[in-house]
């Protein structure tokens, strides 16, 4: 039965099957995955299901094979270092030896001679651009949403994979062979000019489009070579690519977004200094325009990060091709501005995937505009920062009222905050100089009415969140407002029940702030007060160790304030090593917080909060102290 054939296939996949794919056991690895593909054909049609086997578990099989693999390689790899760092004086422990042996080792090179490895790779594409097509009636929520989540065990099966297949001159042609098919498939139709495009040609196209994004997504960072041979996928599809227009609605929505996931995901990959793809055709082709608006709820989210990603990779730094006041720039500036606020009416509620939309729109903004800092301060004080102030009093009157199932708690206040987010500088911190330092001023009295008085959204810690995150990116990179921004946060942890939103505030602007041009003096003093008050604040507050987002925040933050240098290193540590000494200088509170972790550590029923305790328990103690 498939449910009996998913529990062998799942055993075999855990290290019998890698095995013998790379040919240290004699098992015939096609036929095992020609009942691998069968389970997944069957999962992934319902009137063949009649054991119910879910189409997830049926892709878990070939996610535990990459893993295996996986597995194997980094013990290969560790096993490897331990030699090079072992003395030949001293014999090799023998329980050390013996869990070694235990466990299966592959060497890069062994993998990189397995071609049925890269086989069987690409008989899996060939089986999931079948099987993971849309329905032919899209509006079906119900065969939508299992394809969802379908796509979803997809992605993440493939994360493994595309880190394993690192030999990209053997199988990186052949894997974009596909794309190559649906740029015939569109430029065929430009000749027949039939005037539109067929629901069985835009499933293909569309699932075809989703793979490759998927696949990109899933690259390991030193996949350049994957990166640009999917960047050159793309600019062949280009002159093509007008024809998803033809596509008859919902078609041409969902081809819109698999194309701008697809871009996404590449932009996102590419090294430094690689211009954006895509960006101009997303810009044209926002999902409204669509024509589709029951699809805005899976559309609108993936585009706007699409155009995100794009406009990360405009230059922010003046250089001959790119001068301060980009005439380009500004008009992408201008287009993003009318996605953002073009129809917001400040009386209609707003969805959260629309808020999150508004807010990926607006950190494109910043990316957009960072040659034009004056221009962009302008345009935003003069048409869009009284409208949200004013809509944010609005909100602050009506506190009291609950917000609707779906609609975004605080919207304006949140807007707002993320607009002048917009404003900072995105290539070096901003000096009192800086345009943006004089509407911050301006706005303080509104972070201070949030952090201090404001009703807070209990279940999603609205809009305490948003103005935390706001004065977070303000004092990284504007470090001119750190001093103000963690003294606001120290009233708060006084003032307010104790959350997880001021600790992971605070840790991130102990990883991020530059020092230098940041004094890193300065900063160190200025964290270890924050730090010392928030660490306070959980010890006296006893409900607080009942929670465990709470004392994984908190514990989070000690472990990367304390953290050391690395072994032989010197100012790696937070803020060039000065902030560690002030705080370790504070016995009694560092005494408290081991005595939590004592107490706390040894039932503890979350993994994030046994991981954080023990990580800050390890950078207390140095090897060179």
């Amino acid at each position: 039965s498939p449910a009996w054939m998913l529990s062998l296939l799942q055993v075999l996949a855990e290290d019998l099957w890698p095995r013998a794919a790379v040919g240290e056991v004699d098992l015939d690895s096609e036929l095992i995955a020609k009942q691998a593909f069968k389970l997944l054909d069957t999962s992934s049609v319902p009137w063949l299901n009649a054991d119910e086997v879910e189409v997830e578990a049926s892709i878990q099989v070939w996610h535990s094979f990459a893993e295996t693999l996986h597995a194997a390689l980094r013990a290969s790899d560790e096993s490897a270092f331990e030699s090079s760092r072992r003395s030949p004086m001293f014999a090799h422990p023998e329980k050390r030896s013996r869990r070694s042996q235990d466990r299966w080792h592959l060497t890069g090179e062994r993998l990189r001679e397995a071609t049925m490895v890269n086989l069987l790779f690409q008989l899996l594409v060939q089986k999931l651009l079948d099987c993971m097509r849309l329905p032919e009636i899209p509006e079906d929520e119900e065969a939508l949403e299992l394809l969802q989540h379908a796509r979803q065990s997809v992605e993440a099966a493939l994360r493994p994979w595309a880190a394993l297949l690192t030999n990209a001159d053997t199988w990186i042609a052949e894997l974009w062979n596909p794309l190559q098919e649906v740029q015939n498939t569109l430029a065929a139709m430009g000749e027949n000019d039939e005037g539109f495009m067929s629901v069985e040609v835009s499933r293909d196209v569309e699932t075809v489009i989703w793979f490759f994004g998927a696949f990109c997504s899933c690259l390991p960072k030193d996949q350049v070579a994957a990166a640009e041979a999917a960047s050159h996928a793309v600019s062949a599809l280009i002159p093509q690519i007008h024809q998803l227009d033809a596509a008859l609605p919902p078609w041409k929505a969902l081809l819109w977004s698999s194309v701008c996931r697809f871009s996404s995901a590449v932009n996102s990959k590419l090294p430094a200094g690689s211009e954006p793809i895509l960006l101009d055709w997303m810009l044209c082709r926002p999902p409204t325009d669509a024509e589709a608006p029951t699809m805005l709820e899976i559309t609108e989210l993936p585009y706007a990060k699409a155009i995100e990603a794009a406009c990360q990779r405009l230059p922010h730094v003046a250089t001959a091709s790119a001068p301060v006041g980009t005439a380009t720039n500004t008009n992408i500036g201008e287009k993003l501005l009318l996605l953002a606020f073009g129809t917001w009416d400040p009386s209609v509620k707003l969805e959260e995937r629309q808020m999150e939309a508004k807010t990926h729109y607006l950190s494109a903004l910043r990316s957009a505009m960072a040659l034009s800092p004056e221009l962009l301060c302008q345009s935003l004080v003069s048409n869009v920062l009284p409208k949200l102030s004013m809509a944010s009093s609005m909100e602050v009157k009506a506190a009291g009222s609950t917000w609707k199932e779906k609609s975004a708690p605080w919207p304006a206040t949140r807007l707002l905050f993320e607009t002048l987010t917009a404003l900072l500088p995105v290539n070096r911190p901003a000096d009192e100089s800086h345009p943006s330092i004089a509407v911050w001023r301006q706005a303080w009295p509104v972070f201070e009415d949030v952090l201090l008085r404001h009703h807070v959204d209990a279940a999603s810690d609205q809009p305490l969140k948003a103005a935390v995150e706001a004065l977070q990116r303000a004092g990284i990179h504007a470090p001119v407002l750190l001093a103000e921004a963690l003294q606001l946060f120290s009233k708060c942890l006084q003032e307010r029940d104790v959350s997880e939103v001021l600790p992971l505030a605070i840790r991130e602007i102990v990883v991020a702030i530059p020092c230098p041009p940041v004094d890193p003096g300065k900063a160190a003093e200025l964290l270890a007060a924050a730090i010392t008050i928030a660490a306070e604040q959980v010890l006296k507050q006893s409900q607080a160790i009942e929670i465990p987002e709470v004392l994984a925040a908190q514990f989070e933050l000690l472990a990367e304030a304390v953290r050391p240098s690395s072994p032989g290193t010197a100012g790696q540590g937070p803020c060039e090593d000065r902030l560690r000494p002030l705080l370790l200088s504070q016995r009694v509170l560092i005494s408290r917080c081991l005595s939590l972790v004592s107490l706390a550590l040894p039932d503890c029923p979350s993994e994030r909060v046994s991981i954080q305790m023990l990580r800050f328990t390890k950078h207390l103690m140095s090897d060179e102290e």
